[in-house]
């Protein structure tokens, strides 16, 4: 505990060196790369910022997409005792520019010639950098501050035959209270605020993780979640390093679903949107099988939802449902689990945003094991989550160990432990507002059920106040609608307003699945959003989900975008967040016509 995750990094590749550290599908190629040839990199590229005069305490940017390089460049910063400070690569120029510039970064690691343009773009806006490393050789550039991650490793070797031992007392002189890294926050309401995460928060969030849960050495690890997010990093690649595992990465996105299915991983961390794409797949392939097979699907789905009624009751279920449960899992959860490469999965993490209560439920209905993780960037990633697989699906479990967790009187709640930030770089201000006597002040609004477990209801400035005066929780009525598989994303609308209303965007690929099957000639996200027939489909769910709430929750008027919303219009965060501000202002005259006495 007393180590940070650099010398942890070290102990374990000289402990094994032949050990299989990471699993890469190089464009269609997998790499198997062992704990030797990682610290062989780490090391080069640690010796090349040193002989380019990286010094401890200097930052340095990481835009990328999961790939060696990108741990190896993030270790070689650490190891230099120096601050890494990641961005996504989905960011903009002048995204990249901001935190960039607001880190003075001295160093920025990229990836390939797209990135390097979007620094290029913005280069003379940073004063502070001095080097560009680029993971991809480039056809050409004429730039001089810009050198190859083969050209940094190239000059690392060279250093260390000359400077032997000098990274690694770097390495040694490293204090557990030094910050490790700023993660930038998304940014939903304003400018992204760096958060600054020490050593010691690092390994004090992984330990805790692995007393939350079983890890083993054995473990397969699949990363694919940006990096520059806070969870992916600790729960996934950090923690990789803590508990020796193997780290698996796929070759893109789009092929992640092949890669998981070759990977077949133990531990996965995935945002709600990735578990709902999997949920609307899994039921519209159920609901399109027929005769013998469909009676075979219902009896599965029939037994699991039994078994979730026992686990939510907390009751033993009797022999005969344990008898079906084998039988339901031999026919029916096994083949889907190998098939969508979750055969060996023990730990599947879902978090960094509501997990609909039906989804948690569906999926330990067919034995996949998904639980819920809450925290945020301010906490190194976990304040609660589900423990051991004892699973309140309308929570997200207790809190992990060594942290505890209290409500303010107006709902608000309130961290404590090893795993809370330094506070935000160059903001004292903003942490004060956030620190207060020792405790976080997460912003978040919530409650402890009896047991300790922790619900969380909504974002504190997110909260709807009705010009009547009622305080509602819009995230709770949009996982809820969430829940069909047409609905892509809900906003629910209503602060100082007399009543509800709702912007919905639509899943093209289910709903182009949906018209097949109705006969409907349309196939364009613009002629489906305004058909009719879809139009009552989604009137129909809305008064469902209206019945089982309060009335003055109820959605009185909604509207059918007919597109959804991307990160490319600012509307969504790196983490797939809806950008409820952006939204308000760019659709305010369709929100207007809802509440006029003429909307419809």
């Amino acid at each position: 505990m007393e180590q940070s995750i650099i010398s942890i990094f070290y102990e374990r590749a000289k402990l094994h060196p032949d050990k299989l550290a990471i699993v890469w599908n190089k464009k269609g190629d997998w790499q198997h790369i062992p704990w030797k040839e990682y610290r062989e990199h780490v090391s080069n590229a640690s010796y090349g910022l040193l002989s380019l005069g990286f010094k401890p305490g200097d930052r340095a940017n990481i835009i990328g997409a999961n790939r060696p390089e990108w741990f190896y460049s993030d270790l070689a910063i650490l190891g230099n005792g120096g601050i890494s400070v990641p961005v996504y690569q989905t960011n903009t120029p002048k995204q990249i520019e901001y935190i960039s510039r607001h880190s003075e970064s001295s160093f920025i690691f990229l990836e390939n010639r797209a990135q390097l343009d979007k620094v290029m773009a913005v280069r003379s806006q940073l004063p502070a950098l001095k080097k560009i490393i680029i993971w991809d050789k480039p056809d050409s550039t004429n730039e001089t501050s810009v050198i190859t991650f083969e050209e940094l490793e190239r000059l690392g070797e060279k250093a260390r035959s000359g400077q032997s031992g000098a990274v690694e007392r770097r390495a040694q002189d490293i204090k557990l209270n030094d910050t490790a890294t700023i993660v930038y926050t998304s940014g939903t309401t304003g400018p992204p605020k760096g958060a600054m995460i020490s050593h010691r928060n690092i390994v004090w969030t992984c330990d805790a993780l692995t007393r939350a849960n079983d890890y083993f050495d054995t473990d397969m690890y699949m990363s694919y979640l940006p990096l520059s997010h806070i969870a992916e990093r600790i729960g996934i690649y950090y923690s990789s390093i803590y508990t020796d595992g193997t780290i698996g990465v796929p070759e893109s996105i789009d092929k992640l679903a092949a890669d998981i299915k070759v990977l077949q991983p133990h531990l996965m961390f995935a945002v709600p949107r990735v578990m709902e794409k999997f949920y609307a797949g899994i039921k519209a392939a159920f609901s399109q099988t027929k005769g013998i097979k469909k009676g075979i699907i219902d009896f599965a789905v029939n037994t699991g939802n039994q078994w979730v009624r026992h686990m939510e009751s907390g009751s033993n279920p009797p022999a005969i449902l344990k008898l079906k449960r084998k039988i339901a899992d031999k026919l029916v959860y096994s083949k889907l689990k190998h098939e969508l490469g979750f055969s060996r999965g023990r730990l599947l993490i879902a978090g960094g945003a509501p997990v609909p209560p039906e989804i948690l439920r569906f999926f330990h209905s067919i034995n996949i094991p998904l639980c819920v993780v809450y925290g945020q960037t301010e906490v190194t990633g976990p304040t609660s989550i589900h423990e051991h697989g004892h699973i309140k699906f309308d929570t997200t479990g207790p809190a992990v160990p060594g942290v505890e967790v209290k409500i303010a009187p107006d709902r608000e709640i309130l961290v404590r432990g090893g795993n809370v930030f330094m506070g935000y770089f160059k903001d004292p201000e903003a942490t004060n507002e956030t620190l207060k006597d020792g405790w976080l002040y997460s912003g978040d609004i919530g409650e402890l059920d009896k047991d300790g477990h922790l619900k969380v209801t909504d974002r504190k400035k997110d909260l709807i106040i009705t010009s009547g005066g009622k305080n509602i929780s819009p995230s709770n009525i949009e996982s809820m609608l969430k829940s069909n598989p047409l609905i892509s994303q809900v906003v629910v609308i209503g602060d100082k307003r007399p009543f509800l209303t709702a912007l919905f965007t639509l899943n093209l690929e289910n709903l182009q699945k949906f018209a097949k099957q109705k006969g409907i000639k349309e196939t364009t996200m613009q002629a489906l959003a305004k058909h009719p027939e879809i139009y009552t489909i989604i009137s129909d769910f809305v008064s469902k989900i209206n019945s089982d709430l309060a009335q003055y929750e109820t959605i009185k008027k909604f509207t059918i975008l007919d597109r959804d919303f991307t990160q490319d219009a600012d509307e969504l965060t790196p983490t797939l967040k809806v950008k409820r501000k952006v939204v308000n202002e760019k659709y305010a005259g369709i929100i207007e016509g809802m509440y006029s006495k003429n909307g419809q």
